[in-house]
């Protein structure tokens, strides 16, 4: 077994032989750095930064804009499609009788609600100031929908089973 005394001396000149090679690199003039250590320097550092990254237009991504998020198979339905009821769906379950819910959309503080009419047809998006039907919506959130009509107002739950 080696004397541990000799361990710490061993690793002592390792440091120092380490810390000259440092020493000795950092003092040599960059131009001469730059011959002996082909690839160093400030001019091949530039060189090596990528470009920034920028997104591309919305309008080059038309397959992202045309395929329907709240469709599982991200396909457009054929226009007259009737929307069928999930099992145990009740009609109850439909805004104003006549709208299924497709999904609810929060984007910074704007929510809107994509709705399909049941016998078919394109899928509305909907927020506040929007009209739906001789209903104005008045407010959006993730749990309700408020709709005015005259002096009429409807609050109605985008929870399934308790839309009233």
């Amino acid at each position: 077994m080696v004397p541990r005394d000799l361990h710490t001396r061993l690793l002592v000149v390792v440091c120092a032989v380490l810390a000259a090679a440092v020493a000795i690199t950092a003092s040599l003039p960059l131009d001469l750095a730059q011959r002996l250590l082909p690839g160093a320097g400030p001019a091949s550092d530039a060189a090596r930064v990528a470009p920034p990254l920028a997104l591309p237009a919305l309008a080059a991504l038309t397959e992202t804009t045309t395929r329907p998020i709240f469709t599982a198979s991200r396909r457009a339905e054929p226009q007259g499609t009737p929307v069928r009821l999930a099992p145990g769906a009740a009609r109850s379950d439909l805004i104003l009788g006549r709208y299924r819910l497709v999904g609810v959309i929060a984007s910074g503080s704007r929510t809107t609600l994509k709705l399909q009419p049941v016998g078919g047809g394109k899928i509305r998006e909907i927020g506040p100031g929007d009209t739906l039907d001789d209903w104005t919506v008045e407010a959006v959130t993730a749990q309700h929908l408020t709709l005015r009509s005259g002096a009429n107002r409807e609050r109605i739950s985008l929870t399934p089973g308790r839309r009233r």
